[in-house]
């Protein structure tokens, strides 16, 4: 059996917020994520996010993957190889961080297939995270918690909230920062020493509803938004604008979903909306190739597309560096893209380049790339639209160094699998920083860049990307990674799994294995997820309990970082429950289950989504048909019926049951 697996960090989940948009369904082929992060503006509101406009912006640019509710059924998210965030579901908005959700609107996580919005200025961005976040408040919930409000709280923080100093519920600022789970636990508990708990004195619908009065005020109440609640497609209100160039804010740790960070955001020419954000409207979806296919149309649209390479480590940009121009048909049945257009360019004195007459049918992508000093770098990807006759990609490139002293692990997760006999499969995903302004590469070309090290008897190494021999070498503790690692946050993501014999040690025990390994980079925040009935210890990790994320349970272990050089020493044992897929535990905090704190967070936004991809692909490699399996119709149709019954009992997901059942089918109707 060949096991797969995909790391949706690249491609990532679960997630609580951000704007997916109706065309940018995957990334085009090779490629390469720009470095530089948006600009992005102060994370509270400076005016008071406007509704209705809001909604107008969700509907055309949000809506055809999110849904008109939020419930993650939009017409497009069928094509995503991702599952949307439900962000209008109250569990998901109650745990929400407004200034994470800006956040993640303004830099995007191409690992959910989300753009950066820089089509839209910062108070756009918080008309529409503050419409998002309204869309499971019910306006009778903020009457109620006013009047909460009034009799509990008011009299010593007054009408407004101002009345005490260092919790000023009138300041956006703070309420920004503040989910309304962080205000429901106040409430309930209290803040000593000033602040009394009303867990006892107020029910728990009484003290949910305070918090959807209290962010109300600054992020706006539902009450005039009737008929907003479902809306329709349509052009957003506000003009598009360059968003603004304060100082640049730290990726989101609290929310959800994905795109290539952005450098377009800080060029003096505002960028056209990313990938997908061009034709966000089900209207645009259809290409232009398709269109003039069907009737006679006018004649297509020829662009002139420009921009600049700058040197991020401040080195000079040498005058023969040669610039290639990718342009990107989208089949929109399926999401895919096809390189038709590739084209080079040369750079002007400034470092500035122009490719003029480019034919742009509406929906054509684009996006340039250029190789500096043996590292290829890349602009974000534009769609071309209607009336647009410029597109602006410019790149950042950097100069190079060979000491990789200076990466950090932001995030190193385990899932651990159990589903041959007698294996444990250790998946482990990192997600890695460099915070220098210099590109990380091998001291040659093809010369490890990384080094991993693995346990002793570890068989079946397996990559989301690649494969031994190629970007990867087979080292004596491990393997290495020969790819560069560019500066920026979290701009290096890695996959792998290999297995270890989980076997009964005697007669008495139950099945175990404990092993060693050494981690060469400093580790910021590590966890353990297994499914539950499976035991981990290791030094200062602790049992977080089962927790649900999605509807699947795992039992999460989790550590504080540790140091470049660490051998840690894991110890499982025991044998997976076989209701790892059961609901929530009863009584359990949902937001609770699915954030659990930043590290895990990190987790369900990698980890879980890969996982459940990586498992239910595995179970379609077992499950593959062979003609030679049926010896008549009637197997097959018995087949199609027990797929049926795994199916409606939750066992096996909808991608893995379409693929397996249209293989049925197809053996069906051949036979």
């Amino acid at each position: 059996m060949k096991t797969r697996f995909l790391l949706l960090f690249a491609i990532l989940t679960l997630a609580l917020a951000g704007c997916t948009l109706a065309d940018d369904i995957t990334p085009p082929p090779g490629y390469v994520s720009p470095t530089p992060a948006p600009a992005i503006g102060p994370l509270y509101p400076q005016n008071a996010p406007d509704l209705a406009n809001g909604a107008a912006i969700f509907a055309e640019k949000c809506a055809p993957c999110h849904g008109a509710t939020g419930l993650g059924d939009g017409e497009k998210a069928a094509q995503l190889p991702v599952t949307v965030p439900t962000l209008g579901l109250a569990a998901i908005a109650e745990g929400a961080i407004p200034a994470d959700w800006f956040t993640i609107v303004t830099q995007g996580r191409m690992d959910q297939m989300m753009p950066p919005f820089i089509s839209l200025n910062d108070q756009e961005r918080w008309d529409v995270v503050a419409y998002a976040m309204s869309l499971s408040v019910k306006p009778e919930n903020i009457a109620a918690g006013q009047q909460v409000f009034v009799t509990t709280c008011a009299e010593c923080h007054g009408p407004d909230g101002s009345g005490v100093a260092n919790a000023d519920l009138s300041d956006p600022a703070l309420l920004a920062k503040l989910s309304k789970n962080d205000i429901f636990r106040f409430v309930s508990k209290g803040i000593a020493p000033g602040m009394p708990g009303f867990e006892l004195t107020l029910d728990e619908a009484a003290r949910r509803a305070v918090a959807d009065y209290l962010v109300s005020r600054t992020f706006g109440a539902p009450n005039a938004l009737a008929a907003a609640a479902t809306p329709t497609v349509m052009p957003a209100t506000a003009t598009p604008s360059a968003p603004e160039t304060a100082t640049p804010a730290p990726a989101a740790t609290d929310s959800a979903a994905a795109q290539p960070t952005a450098s377009g955001a800080e060029s003096a020419t505002p960028a056209a909306s990313p990938a997908v954000d061009a034709a966000a409207s089900p209207q645009a979806t259809a290409s232009a190739e398709a269109t003039s296919a069907a009737s006679a149309t006018p004649a297509v649209a020829a662009i002139t597309i420009s921009g600049k390479i700058s040197n991020g480590s401040g080195g000079k940009i040498p005058a023969d560096l040669v610039v290639t121009l990718h342009g990107y048909s989208h089949d929109t049945t399926n999401g895919q893209f096809a390189e038709i257009l590739t084209t080079d360019g040369a750079l002007q004195s400034d470092g500035s380049f122009t490719f003029a007459g480019v034919e742009a049918p509406v929906g054509r992508a684009f996006n340039v790339s250029v190789v500096y000093l043996g590292t290829k770098y890349g602009s974000e990807v534009l769609f071309a639209e209607d009336g647009k006759n410029t597109l602006d990609l410019p790149v950042t490139v950097y100069d190079t160094s060979t000491d990789a002293s200076g990466l950090v692990a932001d995030q190193l997760h385990f899932l651990l699998d159990f589903s041959t006999p007698d294996v444990v499969t250790v998946i482990e995903f990192y997600v890695v920083s460099n915070p220098g302004t210099k590109s990380v590469v091998g001291a040659s070309e093809g010369a490890p860049v990384l080094q991993f090290n693995l346990p002793a008897g570890y068989s079946n190494l397996q990559f989301q990307d690649g494969a031994l021999g190629g970007r990867y070498l087979q080292t004596a503790d491990g393997f290495a990674d020969t790819m560069s690692v560019t500066p920026g946050s979290q701009q290096y993501q890695l996959a792998y799994a290999f297995d270890l014999p989980y076997v009964k040690s005697n007669f008495i025990s139950g099945p175990a294995v404990e092993f060693t390994q050494q981690f060469n980079m400093p580790v910021s925040t590590f966890s353990v997820l297994a499914q539950p009935g499976i035991k981990v210890t290791g030094e200062n990790l602790t049992d977080s309990g089962v927790q649900d994320m999605g509807g699947t349970q795992f039992q999460v272990y989790q550590s504080t970082g540790f140091v470049a050089g660490k051998t840690l020493t894991l110890k499982i044992s025991g044998a997976p429950q076989t209701s790892a897929a059961a609901a929530p535990a009863a009584g359990a905090d949902s937001t609770r289950n699915i954030l659990i704190g930043v590290g895990v967070l990190g987790l369900v936004l990698i980890g879980l989504g890969g996982y459940l991809f990586w498992r239910d692909r595995r179970a379609q490699d077992d499950s593959a048909v062979d003609e030679e399996e049926f010896a008549s119709e009637d197997e097959i149709l018995d087949a199609i019926i027990a797929l049926e019954d795994q199916f409606k009992a939750g066992n096996i997901s909808e991608d893995a049951y379409r693929a397996r059942r249209a293989e049925l089918k197809a053996l069906l109707k051949a036979g």
